[in-house]
């Protein structure tokens, strides 16, 4: 589908009122050769649509907790999947990327260190 830029533009000032922020990876290499991810530092903030999980089927098609897990939305963003992401104080590891012809979608938990 051709999207217009001037859809494009008028959804982002509606819906992307939100920020989250993109975190480094640092990989560590245990005693015994294991490598644990965990969350860095800020690598850039990008302007989104950020809501809690609420949908019944997507909470139940990607194991989501309701209220605690993350739908992130915006016209493009620079996130692949496990990526740590950060919102409000919190930090989220990227479980998924759906794409679509209108937008990026960002489905993440919360991280447990």
């Amino acid at each position: 589908m051709n999207i217009p830029q001037s859809f494009l533009d008028a959804q982002a000032a509606a819906f992307q009122d939100k920020q989250i922020s993109l975190l480094a990876t640092v990989s560590t290499t245990g005693a015994l050769g294991s490598v644990t991810k965990s969350p860095g530092a800020v690598v850039s903030i990008h302007a989104c649509n950020v809501q809690y999980a609420a949908d019944k089927l997507l909470v139940e098609q990607y194991g989501l907790v309701v209220g605690q897990d993350l739908i992130v939305t915006a016209g493009a963003l620079p996130i692949a999947k496990d990526s740590f992401i950060s919102y409000d104080g919190v930090v989220f590891r990227v479980i998924e990327t759906p794409r679509s012809d209108s937008h990026v979608k960002l489905i993440a938990k919360r991280w447990q260190p």
